[in-house]
């Protein structure tokens, strides 16, 4: 047996390989890419200290990199394998809504269907999808009338927002109407005096107002014949709507006043004979009247003339002086018969008596 001699020793020295003192942890995010949607992350990373290392989330993840975070704040605990603990704090932020903002153009005449709806994206990744609640897929909505219209709008990350849009009309709920009142129809046959009023409502005011026979701009209407009218009401905004009115035919001949002063005297064409008395008077000498009929030119019946003519009253009946009475009267209509009612104008002529 060999033995150790007692003056000799042996000496081992044992050195422990320690690591660093520098121990950390940094970390990297991932924002959570659709508003309301758990798809951030968050990575630990650590520098120095002895691997292997363990980790723990505050949100109960294990491992390096938590996943399907919302946004928040988070924090990581790294120990490593001489059993030393470091900890960091962690951000994960969101990405803004996928949004659009619309432009909305209304109709412009109630129940025209023209209005529009255009959106613009402001968030999200292009491009885009856009599903309507009338079943339209394109970026601008067209043919509209006044409503609700909702939209979907998804963005190439699949982040989808549900928005809606309210189309309003740029002025009247209730649509233009028009319509015409007949204030008179013809009076008489051939008197053209019937008369007519143009009606607008709803739709924007101020109205201007046209007519399908010329140039008037008016909405009332006067000396009109019988026949159907028909006039266009334009309101403010544009917007069109058309009524239509007939003025009834007159029945009957019309009536003329020659218009001679009162106080020439009478002359009347209503009778057979139709002769005009004048009492004349001579120096307070009473005379018997003398009387002249209308010559034939107006005579018999009752006559009539077509319009613009002219009638003369002619020369007295009988020979040898006397009164005569003439009117000359223009009927002013453009047609139709008329019964002539003439005022005379009444002269006096003396007769020269005979000694008996």
């Amino acid at each position: 047996m060999n033995r150790i001699p007692p003056a000799c020793f042996f000496i081992a020295t044992l050195y422990a390989a320690s690591a660093s003192a520098q121990f950390s942890v940094v970390t990297s995010t991932t924002s959570s890419y659709c508003y309301g949607v758990n798809n951030g992350s968050a990575t630990a990373i650590p520098v120095g200290g002895v691997a292997p290392y363990m980790y723990l989330w505050s949100n109960g993840a294990v491992g390096a990199t938590a996943v399907n975070l919302e946004a928040g704040t988070y924090r990581v605990f790294v120990t490593d394998n001489d059993g030393r603990l470091v900890e960091a704090s962690v951000v994960v932020t969101e990405e803004f809504v996928v949004h659009a903002n619309a432009t909305i153009t209304g109709e412009s005449c109630f129940g025209a269907s023209d209005g529009s709806i255009a959106l613009e994206p402001t968030n999200g990744t292009a491009p885009y999808t856009y599903t309507w609640s009338n079943g339209d897929t394109r970026q601008t909505n067209t043919g509209l009338q006044g409503g609700v219209y909702g939209y979907w709008l998804t963005d190439a990350n699949g982040c989808t927002t549900e928005e809606s849009v309210l189309l309003t009309l740029p002025g009247p709920t209730e649509p233009l109407s028009a319509s015409i009142t007949v204030d008179a129809d013809e009076s008489c046959a051939g008197g053209a005096d019937g008369a007519l009023t143009a009606v607008g409502a709803g739709g924007t005011a101020d109205y201007t107002f046209t007519w399908s026979d010329g140039p008037a701009t008016t909405a009332s209407r006067t000396g009109l014949g019988p026949d159907e009218y028909m006039a266009t009401v334009t309101d403010a905004n544009g917007c069109t709507a058309m009524g239509s009115a007939s003025v009834a035919a007159g029945s009957g001949a019309c009536v003329v006043d020659a218009g001679v002063p009162e106080d020439a005297g009478t002359m009347s064409d209503a009778g057979a004979e139709n002769d005009a008395a004048v009492d004349a008077t001579d120096a307070g000498q009473a005379e018997d009247a003398d009387t002249s009929d209308d010559s034939g030119t107006v005579g018999g019946d009752a006559s009539t003339r077509d319009a613009g003519a002219t009638v003369d009253m002619g020369a007295p009946r009988g020979s040898g002086g006397g009164c005569s009475t003439q009117a000359d009267v223009s009927l002013g209509w453009s047609s139709g018969a008329f019964i002539l009612a003439l005022a005379g104008v009444a002269t006096r002529r003396r007769r020269r008596r005979t000694p008996r």
